[in-house]
């Protein structure tokens, strides 16, 4: 019964890791406004301000690449 816990944290540990890695993955982004490319690491996209030199533009994003 202990040996079938301990795989079972193992494998549930495992997971994580494999979802965590996966989930921190780089992304490419593109504006559809301006063409302008930013890659992320971090989760979440790129601002949304500051379009073609205007703060108050908005960017349009589309994902281009994920690596």
């Amino acid at each position: 019964m202990k040996k079938k816990v301990i795989a079972l944290i193992t494998i549930i540990s495992i997971l994580s890791i494999v979802a965590v890695a996966y989930a921190a993955r780089p992304t490419l982004y593109q504006c559809d406004k301006c063409g302008m490319q930013v890659t992320t690491t971090a989760n979440g996209g790129p601002s949304s301000l500051g379009c073609g030199g205007k703060f108050s533009e908005r960017h349009v994003w589309k994902i281009l690449k994920v690596y």
